[in-house]
């Protein structure tokens, strides 16, 4: 898949045992007239998990923003296959686009979902895990809808797990 400065390319090699399906990001210069690619991140795409149940596979881990502009994906070197070059990049929600590749959130905040839910149009649905609420509002226990041109929105209801989230009842 390729839409303005990215492209999504999904990786697998049933020949190879220990070889996981994933995804690859890359940044292209496409103006640059070079064509030079840049790896951005890879994600696990569990064939088996998203074809056996019905789910959605691609929306678990990435967005491409319909022009091309701004992608949003869930990076996770630890995954077979990923090259060297990007082992050493911390696991989370990135998002790329004219300004550059950001974390967003680290893979202590946030945790990939699968779901029969429809997802948005150019978004990508992740739960929130972390104490303190997302920039969207999402509390412990609840989806968030990452948005590839910017932007989110909380899903479902708090989990009362999170102390912090917790109110202490009134005297």
């Amino acid at each position: 898949m390729s839409a303005g400065a990215f492209e999504v390319v999904r990786k697998s090699d049933p020949s190879r045992l220990l070889f996981q399906p994933h995804y690859e990001f890359w940044r292209v210069e496409r103006e640059a007239r070079s064509g030079a690619r840049v790896l951005l991140g890879v994600c696990l795409a569990p064939q088996f998990v998203t074809e056996s149940m019905g789910l959605p596979g691609d929306p678990a881990c990435f967005a491409l923003a319909p022009d091309g502009s701004a992608l949003v994906y869930f990076h996770r070197p630890e995954i077979a296959g990923a090259a060297a070059a990007i082992r050493g990049k911390p696991s989370g929600l990135y998002r790329s686009g004219s300004a550059g590749d950001s974390l967003v959130y680290t893979r202590s905040q946030i945790g990939q979902l699968f779901s029969r839910a429809p997802v948005p149009a150019a978004a990508m649905r992740v739960s929130w895990h972390a104490r303190t609420p997302s920039a969207g509002g999402a509390r412990c226990g609840q989806r968030l809808v990452v948005f590839a041109a910017g932007g989110e929105q909380a899903e479902g209801e708090p989990q009362p797990r999170c102390a912090q989230d917790s109110v202490p009842p009134s005297p």
